[in-house]
């Protein structure tokens, strides 16, 4: 019997697809899939697109829960429903059920191949108007093939009207940067900075990458619109990172992103950047984003920690919003009770067994507060247990925004890198004075 069961999630599928990733189950399992997605498409009611509607609910009541993806696929082609979300519905329940059943059937690959081409526009219905009073037994209608349709050009519409396409097209709510989970390894990657993840009480690391995670994944192939031609990217660039920016992983995974996008980085808007205190947290790498957040990270390294603010305080120009996100370890580890002064300028903070005289040290706060002309929110896991603790959270907010507004502003706006270098520790972004980025 021939391998008919894909191994794995739609979104985590590798490319190209080998042996390695097929495996053989019973009918009952692929048909058990179809009927899943069949019925959570038909009565879920956290779809994103709402209720369907009235032609495609009558359609998908009476068809086979096999065909789901052709009905779908006809009523584009045909264009007698506008797509409100469903079709993005669609995908997302393939995506789950994937997860829930630890993969999907292989015929789905040609069955989702169709829906795409269709909802990309380059399917054609074929005219049946040369037909019109004639009786053409045993004969075919013959397509001119000089007759060419008018193209729509994308640049002739007006500016704010583009921007909505844009935003249709790339607007996110939020794109979520974290580690590549435990024995993965990233297909399709053009050029991803690597680093190394130290294993808690070993010696031994482990080389990965970052992934960019989005709560509602769509047909992927959206981002090819940047691909048109340089006017184009360069506007839908300014929609795709004016998106909050949740930086999830590891430091080194937030440098890593900021290295690799540092051309863009004065078109990011709004950042959360979270810092890890706790010392005994495992690397477990990340979950996938449609069903859960990323796990928790190892101690945030403070070297590394300090290169990522040096990249943000010089080049990200257009910064409006920074969101810093600390774990409920920091009320242990930090000396809070003592005021918000005594632990914003402490030379030493969050690094037990650690002295100001040691190499490497120093005070992760103080980084954030080189900023300037940003909106400042700080959030702390366990604040609001008790009202101690929601009063110096409070008041360390005000103090850091107090100083961040006496800073200087020196954010340049234009800082690209020319490194070429693989690997995080041997990169532009790991040198302190950026010798090798250019402005």
């Amino acid at each position: 019997m021939s391998s008919n069961w894909i191994a794995h999630t739609v979104s985590t599928t590798p490319l190209p697809i080998t042996s390695d990733d097929l495996t053989t189950v019973s009918q009952s399992r692929i048909d058990d899939y179809y009927h899943k997605v069949h019925a959570h498409l038909f009565y879920g009611i956290d779809k994103v697109g709402g209720t369907l509607p009235a032609e495609i609910q009558e359609r998908l009541s009476g068809c086979a829960p096999q065909d789901v993806s052709a009905v779908l696929e006809r009523a584009i082609v045909v264009g007698s429903v506008m797509d409100s979300g469903w079709l993005e519905d669609y995908f997302r329940v393939t995506e789950v059920t994937s997860l829930l059943m630890d993969g999907y059937p292989k015929g789905c690959l040609g069955q989702w191949r169709k829906l795409r081409d269709a909802a990309a526009g380059r399917k054609e219905v074929e005219s049946t108007a040369g037909r019109r009073g004639e009786n053409r037994s045993n004969s075919s209608v013959k397509r001119d093939s000089n007759v060419t349709e008018k193209p729509f050009r994308l640049l002739g519409l007006p500016e704010e009207i583009r921007e909505k396409v844009y935003r249709l097209v790339l607007g996110f709510d939020s794109l979520t940067v974290s580690d590549w989970s435990v024995g993965s390894v990233p297909s399709a990657l053009v050029r991803r900075t690597e680093y190394d993840v130290p294993f808690p009480d070993t010696s031994n690391t482990r080389r990965t990458t970052y992934i960019i995670l989005t709560s509602n994944p769509r047909l992927g192939t959206e981002l090819n619109l940047l691909l048109a031609n340089r006017q184009i990217h360069r506007e839908a660039a300014k929609v795709l990172y004016d998106c909050e920016l949740r930086f999830r992983g590891t430091a080194a995974s937030t440098l890593a992103f900021l290295h690799d996008h540092s051309r863009k980085l004065a078109l990011m808007t709004k950042m959360s950047l979270r810092f890890t205190t706790g010392a005994k947290v495992p690397f477990l790498g990340c979950a996938t984003a449609t069903v859960s957040r990323p796990p928790p990270t190892p101690k945030s390294n403070v070297e590394v920690w300090g290169k990522i603010f040096d990249m943000i305080v010089r080049g990200a120009a257009g910064l409006q919003d920074l969101e810093l996100v600390l774990d409920k370890q920091f009320w242990e580890r930090a000396p809070w009770q003592e005021g918000p002064h005594a632990v914003l300028d402490a030379a030493v903070l969050c690094q037990p067994g650690m002295s100001r005289k040691d190499p490497g040290v120093r005070n992760f706060l103080q980084d954030v507060a080189r900023l300037s002309g940003v909106n400042f929110r700080l959030a702390i896991a366990g604040a609001e247990s008790e009202q101690a603790r929601r009063d110096f959270r409070k008041e360390l907010e005000a103090r850091m925004c107090e100083r961040m507004r006496k800073r200087p502003y020196l954010a340049v706006g234009n800082t690209a890198c020319v490194c070429r270098k693989r690997l995080l520790n041997e990169a532009c972004a790991w040198e302190r004075d950026n010798k090798r980025c250019r402005t």
